[in-house]
């Protein structure tokens, strides 16, 4: 998952990507199941709103919220195109920018600390050179 960003960031731009996950989750709950009353349609956008808000595989959570917005667009007869159309981008945008600092991904895909030991190492663990190999 690291690879699909380039950093997680935190601060301001941490606090922004947060921002704009709720936004869209919340936009989600409030126009896939207003056209659309069927409980699977309201499962999946459930589930793409709560992983979009905590920042769980924010890119397949807004994958999905971009197909759900698509349909519920289509389906609506477009009668909220503007508000999807939005949705739609932003959805993209968090796809393209990763979840930020704030997030699960974070947590679990994020930059590690590694220590480096001071200690010598001792006799027995120093690495010897093998027969024909020249000491570095």
């Amino acid at each position: 998952m690291q690879r699909l960003f380039v950093t997680f960031p935190n601060g301001a731009p941490g606090v922004g990507l947060l921002l704009l996950r709720l936004a869209v989750s919340t936009t989600v709950m409030i126009v896939v199941p207003g056209r659309n009353p069927e409980w699977l349609l309201l499962l999946l956008a459930a589930a793409a709103a709560a992983a979009l808000c905590v920042g769980v595989m924010t890119p397949i959570a807004a994958g999905a919220v971009v197909i759900l917005e698509a349909m519920a667009a289509m389906w609506s007869g477009f009668d909220d195109g503007p508000i999807a159309v939005v949705a739609i981008a932003v959805a993209i945008a968090l796809a393209l920018l990763g979840p930020g600092a704030y997030s699960i991904d974070s947590r679990w895909f994020g930059r590690r600390l590694i220590f480096e030991s001071r200690e010598e190492p001792s006799p027995a663990r120093r690495r010897t050179s093998a027969p024909g190999e020249r000491e570095r």
